[in-house]
């Protein structure tokens, strides 16, 4: 009987030589399936559930391509710089995620280049007559984008921040945009008119529909429905008559324009009275009832006034600093002789004396009546 290390021994030779025998046997039917891919170009079809990996081991850049029945091809390329390629050389590229057929995305290239432009659609069970998508322009460089059932593409370029410019709106229609163009609405989209020419004038066009750059009015104001213009001439003046505006020819030289009023025109008038150049520093200007004359009877030299004269004053006059009479006189309404100016707490009036002493008009005091009681010889008056 055999021990049990000698039973393992045994276990284990026969488990090598199976093993052996498999891995010779795999070698030998991987070469005849290559064999008979190679000899039949026959298609086959591989599962696993491990990575799935094929390396040529040089620097070729390798490839993975599937051929469909039409001989047309998808080619999956892996490039030694890096990136990877897809290319498929009939229609487009769709990406079902989930496999959701109801919306996915298809990119497209479209023309022969240089002219071609690649788009992304977003694509599913909704028609559209025209799938909407993002593309560039193959003309322009720009990124345009599609709504659903519109042919046209409008551009995306110039946004910012991730703000709508106004010429990638849905509801703008613009071409050619410059500098100096206008925008305007025709009823349905907004367009730009492109600048006109030098000295044109923007103006309604003959259908009543839109703008237009058209050529300026020849005449330009006294073509103008409400004017009235006659013998135009330098240095006419222009003013309203109540029904038009019409035209003053020129006044003579030193005439001046005189309003006549409310409801009244203007006219050309002559000055009533010139004033000249006075002869003395400080001098003032009268009316001698025709004309403005020079005056020295009053002059002002920036800080005194002077009077020479009489200055005549009809109503009262105020003295904020003393009061100066350079003569002996002060003439009064009442200049009653022997009256004195007495204040009463407001003013100063003249007033008569009353009682035993009287003051003439030359200053002499009179004492007119002195009554004594009790006096005896030798009493001295005090």
């Amino acid at each position: 009987m055999k021990s049990h290390e000698e039973q393992n021994s045994e276990i284990k030779g026969t488990i090598m030589k199976e093993n052996l025998l498999s891995r010779k046997i795999s070698s030998v039917l991987v070469v005849a399936v290559m064999v008979w891919l190679t000899l039949s170009r026959a298609v086959f079809a591989a599962t696993t559930d491990k990575n799935f990996t094929l390396n040529d081991g040089v620097t070729d850049s390798p490839s993975v391509i599937f051929t469909d029945a039409g001989g047309f091809t998808l080619t999956i390329t892996k490039n030694d710089a890096g990136e990877a390629v897809l290319v498929n050389n009939e229609g487009g590229i769709d990406f079902k995620p989930n496999n959701i057929t109801a919306d996915y995305l298809r990119i497209l290239t479209e023309g022969t280049a240089p002219n071609s432009s690649s788009s992304l659609y977003w694509m599913g069970t909704l028609t559209y007559t025209n799938a909407p998508g993002l593309r560039v322009n193959p003309a322009t460089g720009q990124l345009e984008y599609r709504d659903e059932d519109e042919s046209a593409w409008t551009t995306l370029d110039g946004m910012s921040g991730g703000a709508t410019i106004f010429g990638g709106l849905s509801d703008t229609v613009f071409t050619g945009s410059a500098a100096g163009d206008i925008v305007y609405f025709d009823g349905t989209d907004w367009l730009n008119l492109n600048i006109g020419t030098a000295g044109q004038v923007l103006a309604v066009n003959s259908g009543a529909t839109a703008p237009e750059w058209s050529a300026a009015a020849s005449g330009s104001y006294s073509g103008l429905s409400d004017t009235t213009l006659t013998s135009i001439a330098q240095g006419d003046v222009v003013y309203y008559n109540g029904s038009a505006w019409v035209n003053l020819a020129p006044g003579t030289s030193g005439q001046v324009l005189q309003t006549g009023g409310a409801a009244a025109n203007p006219s050309w008038s002559a000055v009533a009275g010139t004033i000249t150049d006075g002869t003395a520093e400080g001098n003032t200007l009268r009316w001698d009832g025709s004309a403005w004359v020079e005056s020295s009877a009053l002059t002002n030299d920036d800080t005194d006034v002077t009077v020479t004269g009489i200055l005549n004053v009809g109503g009262n006059a105020v003295v904020t600093g003393d009061l100066t009479v350079t003569g002996d006189d002060i003439t009064m309404t009442t200049n009653t002789a022997g009256n004195l100016l007495v204040g009463d707490g407001t003013n100063y009036n003249p007033v008569a004396l009353s009682g035993d002493v009287a003051v003439d008009g030359t200053g002499l005091t009179t004492v007119t009546d002195l009554t004594m009681s009790g006096e005896t010889a030798g009493d001295v008056v005090y």
